[in-house]
């Protein structure tokens, strides 16, 4: 009988292990798969509503309520004080129309907010969505002064983990010693749409 109670209590542990070991799995598989970069503008897109002036530009789209966005917001602030008014900053915040503009105004909102010489935008009619086509919460682009794409993807190495990344770093890089960042990497976060959104604006 006691055989059986200690070979019934294995089983349950053995169980139990499993089963936080497939929810660990699917955790770290969640955290480190990438999005979608969707169509790449290897040229800054005329058609979008941001005045180029003659300095290069870094644009971040942001869904409000990403989580793992917070950890983009927070590496970009790393990335601000490298500037020296290289680059003009825009974070391009999504705005689906059946909701209110209270619907932005959510933390990441006021994060973005407190950046310095940060131009925040609400992409209502999501003009710069269709102009830039990014999928991705978080997704970055910095074009040159000339208008050429330096840089796509995200400036996290995994989903809501801040730290070291590819993009980030190239981008530090390109703006401290001028060396040119890689043209793309993965980015990390949530669908950039609400639900449904993405297939209307993509047959738009």
């Amino acid at each position: 009988m006691l055989y059986k109670k200690d070979f019934f209590i294995k089983v349950l542990f053995s169980v139990w292990f499993f089963g936080i070991g497939v929810g660990l799995y699917q955790l770290w598989s969640y955290m480190n798969t990438p999005g979608e970069l969707g169509e790449i503008p290897y040229f800054w897109p005329e058609s979008s509503q941001i005045e180029f002036q003659d300095k290069a530009k870094l644009v971040i789209f942001v869904h409000p309520h990403c989580p793992c966005s917070r950890a983009s917001l927070n590496e970009l602030s790393r990335i601000l004080p490298h500037n020296q008014e290289k680059i003009d900053v825009h974070i391009i915040f999504y705005h689906p129309s059946k909701f209110d503009l209270n619907w932005v105004h959510s933390d990441l909102w006021e994060i973005a907010k407190t950046f310095p010489k940060t131009t925040l935008h609400i992409d209502s009619k999501s003009h710069e969505i269709k102009t830039f086509s990014p999928k991705t919460s978080g997704q970055v682009y910095l074009f040159s002064r000339d208008k050429e794409l330096l840089y796509v993807g995200g400036i996290t190495n995994s989903r809501g983990h801040e730290g070291t990344s590819i993009g980030k770093d190239a981008i530090i890089n390109w703006l401290k010693e001028g060396k040119k960042p890689p043209q793309k990497s993965f980015v990390f976060g949530c669908s950039l749409f609400h639900s449904g959104e993405k297939e209307i604006l993509e047959k738009s």
